[in-house]
Parts: C-alpha cells; sequence; structure tokens
C-alpha cells in the first residue's frame, strides 16, 4: 500500500527561527489530510508568531483538524518542529515521530 505524504517547512527570513512539518495520511484513498495539516502550520506561522510558539503549534493543529474534518476527510498523523536559536518546541498528532540525528546516532525526541 503506498500512501501520500506531504512535507513542506517555513523559514523565517532570519537563519535562526523557523519550523518544519510532515504529514502523512491515515487512509490511502485520502490525499487531502495531509496537505491540509502541513499547509495549515505553515500558513499560521507565516502570518508571524506574535503570542508564542507553543500556541502557534496547538492552534495551528486544531485548525487543520477542524478543516479535515469539516471535508469528511480521513485525517493524519503529523509532526511539527519549529525552533528559535535557543529553543525547540513541537506537535504531534498520530504516529509521527520526531528524531535527533547527528555523529552519536539517531534517537527519538519525544515521549509517548
Amino acid at each position: 500500500m503506498q500512501r501520500t505524504v506531504a512535507a513542506d517547512g517555513f523559514r523565517t527570513e532570519y537563519p535562526y527561527a523557523g519550523v518544519a512539518v510532515v504529514a502523512e495520511n491515515i487512509a490511502p484513498e485520502d490525499d487531502l489530510s495531509s496537505s491540509i495539516a502541513v499547509e495549515t502550520v505553515r500558513d499560521v506561522f507565516a502570518e508571524g508568531v506574535a503570542f508564542g510558539v507553543e500556541d502557534a503549534l496547538r492552534d495551528s493543529f486544531e485548525e487543520a483538524s477542524e478543516l479535515i474534518r469539516e471535508k469528511g476527510l480521513g485525517g493524519c498523523s503529523a509532526a511539527a518542529l519549529a525552533f528559535s536559536a535557543t529553543h525547540i518546541w513541537y506537535a504531534l498528532a498520530g504516529n509521527c515521530r520526531i528524531y535527533r540525528i547527528d555523529s552519536d546516532g539517531v534517537r527519538c525526541i519525544v515521549q509517548d
């Protein structure tokens, strides 16, 4: 079985901050849920985050979920990671995970 996967990212004009998001559709016949999730997170961050990164991640995931439900789609798993020069924030939905890859190897940075 092959699933549609959407992946995208957004970076501010400053190289020390940005957001990356990936999503995978749950149902093979659903080719929109992951795109909606990725585009919603990207668009929230493209507008600017004046009220806090944590809130922006949570709000964008909630907004994407509402849009997916309104369209009667199957849904998706998604992971988003926002970063600044000194901090990272993440949001997860479904079975997506975020991994750190460096010279010490690969390890999952989130707890179930």
